[in-house]
This record gives structure tokens, C-alpha cells and sequence, in this order.
């Protein structure tokens, strides 16, 4: 016969939920409770009585987030330095950018860079190589290339997306809309909004660039780039548009 008055302490359930979400696991956390409560019984326990379970069933769980992917030491040096080589000798050709009074201030060659497009095919191979081993595949928009910008002392860029419009998500199968930048300076920075203004993590996340990095991030998160301050000094990336696909076969990617 079960014997009902058994109880299994409040403090008791709190250390089983601390261990099964410590990791950040926050799925489902009212039905882990209810599991806990139906083996309780089942074991010949009942939950304890508690004044602050019976009043207070209010829960604050981050549903979702955002995933960004990194990869770091994919490239040589010669590469990223041949490729930055090729588009600086066309450095005439570099356009300053200011769109507005308080807009983007910083040079691109963004209105050309299609003349350049063919010499990232290289890097974009070896960013999927290690996208691969995971399930995972970019494709370059097919609606621009990647191109180049460089930040001087003062120079910033004001919150923007990557929106992609021309993409209809609707018509494309296992495929995100996702962005990327590759850092060819160890200085400077771009940050990150956070895209759901109710989340208990940070409002904005920023990246500070380490050369050669890569990171992916999905095109919809608004961004913006901060002066660096640093006199003689000037930040550059390489920046690109496409697809992400795979997201939906592997949710965990560590060690990229």
C-alpha cells in the first residue's frame, strides 16, 4: 500500500530542477514539475505543503534565443591578406559612406563589389568545410556580393539589418537568412540588439573583433558599429549575405 504521508521537501524538488536546468535547459519547466509530482506519488510521497507554492504559481522562463555561430583560426594569414591586397589596390575606388546626418561614416566598396566578388570563393569554401562537419551549409546571396569596409578613428555605423528582402523564406526549404562578418582587425567592435526587448539576458551583446574570426549571425538582428577611438588606426572586415542551411537537423554546434 502507498503510503501517502511521506513528503518529499520543497528544497528537495528545488535542487532537482537546479540540476536538470543548470546547463540553461529551460524547456518545459512546468511539465518537469508535474513529472516530479506524479513520481512523488508514485514512490509514496506527496509534495509538502507550502505557503509560497500555494500563492505564488508565477513562472519567469526565456523561451527562445538567438544563435550566432563563431569560428575562429579557419584561415592563414596569406589568405585574408591576399584577398584585403586585391581590393585595396582598387583603394580609388572605395566609396566614404555618409547617408544621412547621423548615418553610416566609413569607406566600402559595397557599390562595386561585384568586380570582387570571384576572389572570396576560397574563403567561403573553407568557412563550409567547417560548417560541414556539422550539417551545416552557407550559400552567398545571389543578390550581393561580399564586400569590404573600413573604420577610421571616428568612423561608426548606425543600427542596421541585413533584411534580405529579395529572399522569400516561404519558398525555400531548411534555409535561414543569416549574415557574416570576417574580422581582419584585433580592435574595434560591433554590437548586437537584442531582438526581443522582454528577454532577462543583456539587451545588446558586444563582439569585439579578433582577426580572422568568423561570425555568422541571423540578418533580422539589428547591429551597429561604435567609433574605436584609436588614433592612425583603421578597423576592416569583410561582410557577406546568404543562407544558412541545416539549422533544423542540428540544434547543438560546439567547438567550431
Amino acid at each position: 500500500m502507498i503510503n501517502i504521508n511521506k513528503k518529499i521537501e520543497k528544497y528537495k524538488i528545488q535542487k532537482m530542477l537546479e540540476k536538470d536546468y543548470s546547463d540553461g535547459n529551460w524547456e518545459s519547466m512546468i511539465d518537469k514539475v508535474a513529472e516530479l509530482m506524479v513520481e512523488s506519488y508514485s514512490e509514496g510521497y506527496s509534495i509538502a505543503p507550502s505557503r509560497s507554492l500555494r500563492k505564488n504559481l508565477m513562472y519567469e522562463v526565456d523561451m527562445f534565443s538567438t544563435r550566432f555561430i563563431m569560428m575562429k583560426k579557419i584561415f592563414d594569414d596569406r589568405e585574408l591578406i591576399e584577398t584585403l591586397n586585391i581590393i585595396k589596390k582598387d583603394t580609388d575606388n572605395l566609396t566614404d559612406v555618409m547617408l544621412a546626418e547621423y548615418g553610416p561614416t566609413y569607406r566600402t566598396n559595397y557599390h562595386i563589389a561585384n568586380v570582387h566578388a570571384a576572389i572570396f570563393t576560397p574563403l567561403l569554401e573553407k568557412i563550409n568545410k567547417n560548417l560541414n562537419k556539422h550539417s551545416l551549409r552557407f550559400d552567398l546571396s545571389i543578390y550581393d556580393s561580399p564586400w569590404y569596409s573600413e573604420y577610421g578613428e571616428y568612423d561608426q555605423h548606425s543600427p542596421h539589418i541585413h533584411d534580405q528582402k529579395q529572399v522569400d523564406l516561404m519558398r525555400v526549404e531548411d534555409a535561414y537568412k543569416y549574415s557574416g562578418i570576417i574580422n581582419l582587425s584585433n580592435f574595434g567592435s560591433v554590437d548586437f540588439i537584442n531582438p526581443n526587448p522582454s528577454s532577462f539576458f543583456e539587451k545588446q551583446v558586444t563582439v569585439n573583433s579578433e582577426y580572422g574570426t568568423v561570425l555568422l549571425f541571423p540578418s533580422n538582428v539589428w547591429h551597429y558599429v561604435r567609433p574605436h577611438g584609436l588614433r592612425n588606426k583603421t578597423r576592416a572586415t569583410f561582410s557577406f549575405n546568404g543562407l544558412l542551411r541545416g539549422l533544423d537537423k542540428h540544434a547543438n554546434i560546439n567547438n567550431m
